[in-house]
């Protein structure tokens, strides 16, 4: 499991850094995930370029969109995910099984209040192929794999 975690947003200036117990920070100030523990009208953002998991990418936008979740898709899961620590969205979706993508945000999310698991709920390595990823605030973690599980390809 991963004890540090450092990203760097170089447009912007900001450094997201995490250890573990420590607390999640950006820049000079400690953060947190937001307080909304529904879906609807909360932003959630995904990333996926081909099913590499075996979930459907329109499927699951499409169960987002049910939930009238705004929706963002980012280049880069690690920026969503960032926005999860800072409190500003309320999860992410990574439908791919990269797990250099993931590290870094499993620490900074979790330490910042939020939750971080594989698409069905579970707990993963990180030195090896992952299954996906769902970071979330936590308060909405569970509707988030539920959508997620609904768009599995057979």
């Amino acid at each position: 499991m991963p004890i540090l975690g450092v990203i760097y947003d170089p447009v912007l200036n900001r450094m997201f850094f995490a250890s573990k117990g420590q607390g999640a920070y950006l820049n000079d100030g400690k953060i947190s995930v937001s307080s909304i523990n529904t879906l609807n009208n909360g932003v959630v953002s995904i990333d996926a370029s081909g099913e590499k998991v075996g979930i459907d990418f329109l499927e699951t936008m499409k169960g987002l969109k049910e939930n009238n979740c705004k929706i963002f898709k980012f280049i880069s899961v690690i920026y969503g995910a960032m926005l999860i620590s800072a409190g500003e969205f309320i999860g992410t979706v990574f439908l791919k099984d990269t797990a250099h993508d993931m590290a870094a945000i499993k620490i900074v999310v979790e330490e910042a209040g939020g939750k971080v698991t594989d698409l069905d709920g579970n707990e993963q390595r990180y030195d090896q192929k992952c299954n996906g990823m769902i970071a979330s605030n936590g308060l909405v973690h569970e509707e988030l794999i539920k959508t997620v599980k609904k768009a599995k390809l057979v």
